[in-house]
């Protein structure tokens, strides 16, 4: 079925059968895991959320868990001050890749689309058409983004998820990514050139 164009139900049904029969089973040990960190930080807080960076990344508590202009502004600057180790072929790769990207969304901004499906099955919810799905902006007052920071770190991930957000209309964007990210001249620069 692959590279192929699904267009029964019946199809469709089976292709993603045979999808979840290759994935592996609940993991009742990560769950457990994960279950037992998340008590620990409603239990803690703050205090747990620290515990658990140093754990798990090795950072001391004495390290800003927040970085912004009203909470910690230092650090701040000195994050944004990585920037300037960038190679300027970088620094004009991300600018270019967050106008580029800036454009494609500003065309999607305040206009409700409306999509064919190739495949001509009904998608979007009830509201569409059969064959057709409607796109919609609406803003979010506050969203945040994940951006992974393990052995590589891709801009794109950052600005793939900040400029849509920003140009929907989101006041307040949040990014949360490992602490090493705030060590990564790459990942300064990108926040530099998304503001």
């Amino acid at each position: 079925m692959s590279g192929q164009i699904l267009s029964g139900a019946q199809e469709i049904g089976q292709f993603l059968l045979s999808l979840e029969g290759r994935m592996p089973g609940e993991d009742v040990v990560v769950r457990d895991k994960v279950a037992a960190i998340i008590a620990a930080v409603r239990k803690g807080g703050e205090s747990a959320v620290l515990e658990m960076r140093e754990r798990f990344e090795g950072v001391a508590g004495s390290e800003p868990l927040v970085l912004s202009a009203e909470c910690n502004p230092a650090a701040l600057k000195n994050f944004l001050s990585l920037a300037a180790k960038v190679p300027e072929a970088l620094r004009e790769a991300v600018t270019l890749s967050v106008l580029r990207v800036r454009n494609y969304h500003n065309i999607q901004r305040d206009q409700d689309r409306v999509f064919e499906d190739r495949a001509g099955l009904p998608a979007g919810g009830s509201h569409a058409p059969v064959g057709q799905f409607v796109s919609r902006v609406q803003p979010l007052d506050r969203v945040a983004v994940y951006v992974p920071g393990g052995k590589a770190f891709y801009p794109s991930s950052l600005v793939m998820t900040v400029v849509p957000a920003q140009v929907a209309g989101v006041q307040s964007i949040c990014i949360v990514t490992p602490f090493r990210s705030l060590e990564n001249p790459a990942f300064a620069a990108t926040c530099q050139a998304l503001g």
